[in-house]
Parts: structure tokens; sequence; C-alpha cells
């Protein structure tokens, strides 16, 4: 592989915006020693070639020329690497007939090579590369079982680099695998007395494995049948009753393929009743808390019943074991408490008969007292006793025979003796559950064994906790916008630590605009996290506050007060929607209404004119949903709110955080139409909840009576938004009343007059 670089002529010529290869093209010429041409790269547009062959051993000739002005390249660099192959082994086996269905393959070493590719075909079923692998040595023992047939295998070399030798000889072999002989059952024959007899058979030519089966005779049935058994000895899991019965087996081969049923053997089993066993241990006093029982093994048991009582507490079958198996003369049992024992052993044969009991063997379990433990904490990372927390983590090193530690600890800087004094620990460590003051302590662990017997107390360990005083923090929002205010009645103040402290104390001030004294607005204590918003009932009014924050630790320990942060509230005019729907004819009673939102604007008001029934309807929109990109907002009328089928204009305005209201939208229009399967049966309007209906007002003498509707709601929120209470969520009046908005060029003081004597029926018109 080799690389021609020339001069880059925009980096000497600069901003001429040269076009490399248009007055010249380099040419990489490779020759053999003869002069033969092997190998060229002749690029267009371009200063720079390189080319890459394959080439025996040998010399080389390299030529840099170019198009145009042959020889006149000018400067330029050659660089290249040379990777040489690896040679190409030669396989060596397997060859003729292989009689293993697990074919050993081997060949020559390679120079250059990493690793070897291995390829097999099957000829038989005409199958290329029938078996793969990949091997670092130069022996492979196939992973996976081939049929019976012909094939024939290949290897090459590969380098560290990938780059990989020709494809070696071809070796063809057969595999044949010989059918196994049959073997001859050697026990048991005859009369015999054990219920879990020994099976035993011999091993003929090419045997794997094996198949045995156990007849009864007197009964027909099909006591075992034990496949793919590999050795030349079986004991069955479960005891054989008395009887007559008839044992054969034969051999299989690696693939499969079995040999014929041995001569069948018949025997008989007449089991004894077992004699008394003779308990060996456990020793009459052991400090082992699960002592060994041994004895020795019984002929005819085909298993054991163990049974312990406690002698010290009284209870009797403390243990009791009925399924020893009888091939065992040992169980391991499971922890015993300390005090004395009496325990028992008796055979059974394969008829569930039981023999004697053994002589009883009385022992006595004495635990020794647990061992002594070292404290090794509390402990600060850097190895001191000087603990910043006040919930330190004791640790200890653990006890032989200990199952539970006891844990004292005084602190001397007060005198309180005890402040911790636990006894139920079961781990090497513990972690206070309360905080504990500050203050030098000294601490003493010991371990208890599982008699209760308690060791000794671990010596003195001593620390001081001493929880440090917590930094000054740094106020860092709200953020104050280009015009030097913040737009939020409800800001969220924010602060920062270099190290976060358990508790903050939030103050805020009020400045007085004409005395620019500060009083206290709000004094929070208790806060765990590095903000606060101003809650929704202490909404900020328009004027300038001061905030401080400060951080205290568990201990009360305060820190100062960080810097002023002064901010001014400015709450901008909401913005006067646009509608975008409803519109057109619907067949909806429950329409959404959307229309452009302002991030200003906190809550709505909707007027909606039935024009079939001359009334209005006047929604209190304080819940509302937004857009993605918070430029549109949409209300979906509720079910209990449905509009009857009708003509209807609507209205719009915003109103901001401080009550402040925009301007009326611009009318909208829209036609409701539900069929009459689709609609649900006619209501008075008086009647739906959640509005209030007024009468046709006079002209403009008397006062309007009000008859309200029989939920008698006058407020409906239906969302997430914390607002004021507000005036009746809807509002029906007569359209014929001076002052409410009836076309799109409507005056704002009219509608506002109209709204006004809405929420206030006691207004004279």
């Amino acid at each position: 592989t080799i690389s021609l670089t020339t001069l880059d002529v925009n980096r000497f010529y600069p901003g001429l915006n040269l076009n490399p290869g248009t007055n010249l093209d380099p040419i990489l010429r490779l020759y053999s020693d003869s002069g033969t041409l092997l190998v060229e790269d002749d690029p267009s547009a371009s200063l720079n070639a390189s080319l890459s062959t394959t080439v025996q051993r040998g010399l080389y000739y390299l030529e840099v020329t170019s198009i145009d002005e042959p020889g006149a390249v000018g400067e330029y660099s050659l660089t290249g690497n040379f990777n040489p192959l690896p040679s190409i082994p030669t396989m060596v086996a397997p060859t003729g007939v292989v009689s293993e269905p697990l074919p050993s393959f081997i060949w020559t070493v390679a120079s250059n090579a990493a690793s070897y590719e291995l390829e097999v075909d099957d000829l038989t079923r005409n199958v290329q590369r029938y078996y793969t692998a990949t091997e670092v040595a130069t022996l492979h023992q196939a992973l996976t079982q081939f049929a019976e047939g012909d094939f024939q295998a290949r290897v090459r070399a590969v380098t560290t680099g990938g780059l990989k030798s020709e494809w070696s000889n071809y070796v063809t072999f057969s595999v044949d695998i010989p059918s196994p002989g049959t073997p001859s059952i050697l026990r048991p024959i005859g009369e015999i007395g054990l219920s879990l007899p020994v099976f035993e058979w011999t091993k003929p030519a090419n045997a794997s494995s094996y198949e045995l089966l156990v007849m009864n005779v007197d009964t027909g049935e099909r006591v075992i049948y034990k496949t793919n058994y590999i050795g030349t000895t079986y004991i069955h899991f479960v005891p054989i009753p008395d009887g007559n019965y008839t044992a054969e087996v034969r051999a299989g081969n690696a693939i499969g393929e079995f040999s014929s049923w041995s001569r069948r053997v018949e025997f008989t089993i007449k089991a004894p009743i077992p004699g008394a066993p003779v308990l060996k241990s456990p020793n009459v006093i052991t400090t082992s808390q699960n002592p060994r029982f041994t004895w020795d093994l019984i002929e005819s048991a085909a298993y054991y019943d163990l049974w312990v009582n406690n002698r010290t507490t009284g209870k009797t079958q403390v243990l009791r074991k009925t399924d020893i198996p009888g091939t065992d003369n040992f169980y391991d049992p499971p922890f015993f408490d300390q005090g004395v024992y009496t325990a028992w052993l008796r055979g059974v044969n394969g008829n569930n008969v039981a023999g004697k009991w053994s002589a009883p063997l009385t022992f006595t379990v004495d635990v020794l007292p647990p061992g002594k433990v070292t404290i090794q904490g509390p402990v600060n990372p850097d190895k001191s006793t000087l603990i910043t927390t006040l919930n330190p983590t004791f640790r200890w090193t653990s006890a032989i025979r200990a199952v539970r530690y006891e844990l004292w600890a005084n602190n001397v800087t007060t005198g309180q003796l005890q402040i911790i004094r636990r006894s139920d620990i079961k781990d090497t460590t513990f972690t206070s559950l309360a905080n504990l003051t500050q203050g030098f302590y000294r601490c003493w662990v010991r371990a208890i064994n599982s008699a209760n017997e308690v060791g000794e107390w671990s010596n003195v360990y001593t620390f001081t906790i001493d929880e440090p005083t917590p930094q000054i923090p740094v106020i860092t929002g709200p953020a104050i916008n280009p015009a030097g205010s913040v737009d939020n009645a409800n800001p969220t103040f924010t602060w920062r630590m270099g190290v976060d402290a358990p508790f903050y104390q939030f103050l805020l001030y009020e400045v007085n605009p004409r005395t620019s004294q500060l009083s206290i607005y709000i004094n929070q204590f208790g806060l765990t996290q590095k903000s606060f918003t101003i809650p929704f009932d202490k909404r900020l009014k328009e004027q300038s506050y001061v905030a401080r924050v400060r951080a205290y630790n568990v201990s009360g320990d305060y820190s100062n007060w960080s810097s002023d942060y002064r901010i001014r509230i400015d709450v901008p005019d909401p913005v006067t929607p646009t509608l975008l729907g409803p519109a057109g004819t619907l067949n909806d009673n429950t329409p959404l209404f959307n229309w452009t939102h302002d991030k200003a604007s906190f809550r709505y008001e909707v007027l909606i004119r039935d024009l079939e029934r001359n009334e209005n309807i006047v929604l209190q929109v304080s819940s509302f949903g937004v857009n993605p990109e918070g430029t549109q907002a949409f209300y979906t009328l509720p079910d209990n709110m449905a509009l009857r089928n009708s003509t209807y204009r609507w209205w719009a305005r915003a109103f901001n955080s401080m009550g402040a209201s925009g301007g009326w939208s611009n009318a909208g229009t829209f036609v409701i139409r539900v069929t009459a399967a689709e609609k649900p049966a006619d209501q008075p309007l008086a009647a739906l909840p959640g509005q209030t209906l007024l009468a046709s007002l006079p002209q403009r003498a008397e006062r309007p009576e009000v008859r309200r509707a029989a939920n008698e709601a006058l407020a409906v929120d239906h969302g997430y938004s914390e607002v004021a209470p507000v005036e009746p969520v809807a509002k029906i009046v007569p359209t014929n009343v001076p002052g409410v908005p009836g076309e799109q060029s409507m005056e704002q003081q009219l509608i506002d007059e109209a709204l006004w004597r809405l929420i206030n029926p006691a207004a004279v018109v």
C-alpha cells in the first residue's frame, strides 16, 4: 500500500481557489523488476494518488509522473507499508476412516499466522461449509458430532491484521461409527437381601451409553428404565420391594446406534428386617452446633430413621429425619441450641419394615462463648475520627460463634449514657437511626452466641461528632428581564451552594415605594430544596422586593445571610387573543374553544351569544390547555354546560395575574346542529348546572331580578390553576340589553359595562 502526497497549492496560494489537477495530474505506477506494469493510479482533479496490491517476494519499482508535463510534478512525498501475507498451511489429518463422531483436525504451522480458519464440506449430502471453526493452535477437535459420511477439510492462516493466506490442500475422510457390542449383566443374580441392589454390567467395544430395563415378574410392571446412562454400575434412587425381577441392558454408540439387549437375568429380593444400628457420634460433649451423626451401615437398610430429643427443654423430636438414604452412614443436622440431647437410629428395609432402634446416644452441645470484636468505625474517608454526620455508621470485626452483637455508646460531652444501646444487631455495622447530638463519644461492642452467652467487650472506641456550619447561599433567580424586572407575580427564587445544607430559611421583604423601608413579607423555615416559589395566596404586587436566604444544619448552626437579591415585579398587560375556533357548522354540543395565547395571560373570560334565543353566556376560564409552543390556548366546554342547537357568536379576553384585563377579541361565529339521534334530551336552560339565568332586563329603569339555576353554583374551577374566586362561571342574559356585544365593531366600554351588570345584579340599568 503506497500513497503519493504533493504540495497543497491552495495553502501556498490562499484566496485563489485553485482547482488541483486542472493543469497537472500526477500518476503513480508500480512495475516489476522486468518492467511490467502491475498497477497504477491516475486520479482526476487531484494532486494525490495511492495504490494497493498483492505481490510475491521480489524487487519492484515505483514511478511518479504526470500527464501534461512529465517530470514536472514538483515536490512530493511517498509513504507506504508492506504487510507480509501468512504462508499456506498444509492439512495433515484426518484421513481415511474415522470411527469417532468428533474428529480431530491437524495442520502444519504457517509463518506470520495469528490464527487459522477451518472449513469442512459434507460430500455425502453436498453441504458446503458443513463445519467451520477458528483456532489459534494447529489442532482442533470438532465441537459438534459429525454424521456418518464422506467429508473434505481445508485450512488457511490469518495474520493479526486480518490478512489471509490461500487455502491449503484438501484432506478427505469418512466418518463411520462402529456399532457397539452387547454388554452382559454381572449382578444382581439369584436371591439377594438388598432393597437397593447394585446393577453392574460389562463394557463392550464402541459403547458410550447404556439403557437399563428392570421388570417385576410378579406384577408385569416396569420398575426401572434408565436411558442415556454413562457408567457401568447403577443404584436406583428408591428401594425396590421384595419380589421377583428380571434385568437386561444394551449399549449405545456416539451416534445413537444400539446393540441388542443383553441376556436377561433373574433375581429375587428378600430383604430381612434390619438389625439395630450403632450410633458412633456425636461425641458425649461437643462444641459444634451442627454435630455430625455417624453409624455403621446395615446391609438390609434401604433408608434410616433418626430421632433426637432435647432433654434440656424437654422437647421431643427436636429432629426427626426419616428418609436418610441407606447408602449414607452419616447425617449433618441443622444447628442445635446449647443443651443435652438423646438420639436414636433405626433402619428400614425396602418393604417399609423398620428394625429395632439403636441404643440411645446422649450428648451435650456446649457452645463456646463468642470471640472479641474490634471496633473500626465511625471513621471519615480520611481515616480521622472527627465525624461530620449526625448519623454515623458503627463498624466492627466479626466474632467467631456470634449470632448477634450489642452496641453501647455514651455522649461524654452531654453526659448522656447509653445514647445507643442495642443488642439485636445481626450485622457488623449499625447506622444510627436518630440524629446524634454533637459532642465527644465513647462506644463498645460485644458478641452474643446462640446460647445468649455474651463475649468480652471490645476496647473503647472514641470519636467526635461536629456537624459543619453550612456555607452561605448565593441567590441565582428569578432571572431579571432586559427591562430590569420580573414579569411573574409568583416567581421562583433559586440559590446555589458549594455543599448542600439540610435546611434553608428564606426571607422576602417588601420595599416601601416612598420610604424604601423593608418589612418582612415571607419568612419560611425548613426548606430542603434550593428553591422557593411564591404561593398563590402570597402573589406579589407590582413593586420592589428584597430576598435573603441562609442555610442551617440539623444541629441548628446557621450560615450568614446571603447577599440581598432585589427584584421589581412588573406584570405585563395581557394580549388581546385572536379566535381560532370553533367556526362553521358543528355536530358537537360541547365544542372546543381555541384562541391565541400569550404567557402574560393568566385566565380568560369568554362571552357566548345565542343569536336564536337572545341569551348570553359568560365563562370564566381559569383552567385551560396550551399547545407545546405555548402560543395557543384551548378549552372544551364540559358536558354539564352543553350548548343547544343554535347559532352563536363569541368573544374572548385575557386577564394577567394581577387581575388586569386586556381587550376583547373580534367576534367569532359558529352553528351547532346535532341530530336527534346524537343529542341528549333538551332541558330548560335555567336548569343547566353551573349557570345563572337573568330575566330580561327592563329598559334602564328597574333592577333586574336574578333567577338562579337549581345548582346554585357561582364558581366552577375545571382544573389545576390556583386563582382567586371569580363570579359566576356562566351568566345568561337577553341580547337586547344595551351594552352587550352585538357587532364585531362594538366598543370595548360597552362590553365591559354589560359584564359589570352581569356580576352585579343590584346595578341600575
